[in-house]
């Protein structure tokens, strides 16, 4: 395999990007996001966007905002989430909120993670059926990658439920690897 070339489950390969500054990567997955959920708006009349918070899909998000879309047609949701209220500065509901819903792109239907239940485990229930309402497959599943190589609530050497090295403020819930 080629160090330029990912391989995919069909066999394909995508190309490897490197891109020359973090602005110019976010213009190309804003992008290439906004494509996809055209082509979803288009074949199905709606569309489903998964993404995860963190530091850096601030500016990712910003850009997809501006995007060209049928908004109003489309359903984001999160592939995690801190287990603060939305009000909390370390929620990922709050860094969507900030960043994605805003302006035209305040029309999408947001589905979030966090109950108000005491824990993740009083509210998992609750959380699993907010998201097993929504379709699959989804259209659009933005992950990245903690410098700990955790993503989605998914820790390294973890059991898809616990948390290693660099631990979240709060508990968290995610890990929904059947969903993702």
């Amino acid at each position: 395999m080629s160090p330029l070339a990912l391989p995919t489950r069909h066999g394909q390969r995508y190309p490897r990007r490197v891109f020359a500054t973090p602005h110019d990567l976010a213009d190309a997955l804003a992008e290439g996001i906004a494509t996809r959920l055209r082509d979803a708006l288009v074949s199905r009349g709606g569309a489903s966007l998964v993404v995860s918070g963190g530091r850096t899909p601030e500016a990712l998000f910003t850009r997809l905002a501006a995007m060209p879309l049928d908004w109003s047609a489309v359903t984001v949701t999160l592939a995690d989430e801190r287990w603060v209220p939305p009000t909390d500065t370390a929620s990922n509901e709050a860094l969507v909120r900030r960043s994605l819903l805003t302006g035209p792109a305040a029309q999408a239907r947001f589905v979030g993670l966090y109950t108000g239940h005491a824990s993740p485990e009083a509210g998992e229930d609750a959380c699993n059926t907010r998201v097993g309402a929504l379709s699959r497959p989804f259209d659009v599943v933005l992950l990245g990658m903690g410098e700990d190589g955790h993503t989605a609530s998914l820790f390294p050497g973890s059991r898809c439920r616990g948390v290693g090295g660099h631990r979240p403020s709060g508990p968290t819930v995610g890990g929904h690897l059947r969903s993702l």
